[in-house]
């Protein structure tokens, strides 16, 4: 099992993550708006974090990688469930997969806040 995690925080900073059982492999990076369907992404630190031989291996590496992607909202059918999202497809180097489907427009303050996982 594997699965990927694309935030935009409104403070213009935000993430991708790759997860899969033992192994992560997180970029960080701010954004703006370059324009119409245009973001600015600049890439500024990676950390991948591998747990598959006992205790957690950590490397942290600084990057410089900028990026004008396009980008596009759209409304979608949800695999297997009978219900419309909103997906943003945005085409990265560092993001293998697309499109990603909003989850909240807000980011909880607390762990608590968001319920339930």
């Amino acid at each position: 099992m594997e699965d990927e995690v694309l935030m935009f925080r409104p403070d213009g900073t935000g993430w991708h993550e790759y997860l899969r059982p033992w192994y992560t492999d997180r970029t960080e990076f701010r954004w703006a708006v370059a324009g119409v369907g245009q973001i600015r992404v600049e890439a500024h630190r990676q950390v991948v974090t591998d747990e598959w031989d006992g205790g957690p291996q950590v490397e942290e590496h600084a990057i410089s990688r900028v990026e004008i992607a396009g980008y596009a909202v759209a409304v979608a059918g949800r695999p297997l469930l009978e219900a419309q999202v909103r997906e943003l497809s945005v085409q990265l180097s560092f993001v293998s997969d697309s499109p990603f489907a909003f989850v909240r427009a807000e980011e909880p303050a607390t762990d608590a806040e968001a319920g339930p996982a």
